[in-house]
């Protein structure tokens, strides 16, 4: 059996969750005001995106190194494509590029 909670308390968490809905109602009535009702009324500035273009080394096994660097972070990552899987299968012979890999 559960005990019974006491009026006082049933009055207090009432009372906490009335100021809890009108300081949610008040601050979301806020945030309406600032959203424009057409997408040309906000104000943006002109973006400029410049591409960079990776520098490019082939090494006499026939790899491609391509190094492109990006002093944001203290970080270095490396990726590793290869070209194996059934697009590179001869015709007659299935899965030979894969077992080479």
């Amino acid at each position: 059996m559960k005990p019974a909670l006491s009026r006082s308390l049933l009055r207090r968490m009432k009372r906490r969750n009335a100021i809890t809905i009108f300081l949610a109602a008040v601050l979301l009535s806020g945030c309406s005001s600032t959203i424009p009702s057409r997408p040309e009324a906000t104000l943006r500035e002109d973006v400029t995106l410049t591409l960079k273009h990776p520098e490019r080394w082939t090494l006499p096994s026939g790899l491609t190194v391509m190094y492109l660097p990006d002093d944001e972070l203290p970080t270095v990552q490396g990726k590793l494509y290869l070209r194996c899987g059934s697009l590179y299968d001869t015709p007659g012979k299935f899965g030979v590029a894969t077992a080479a890999l």
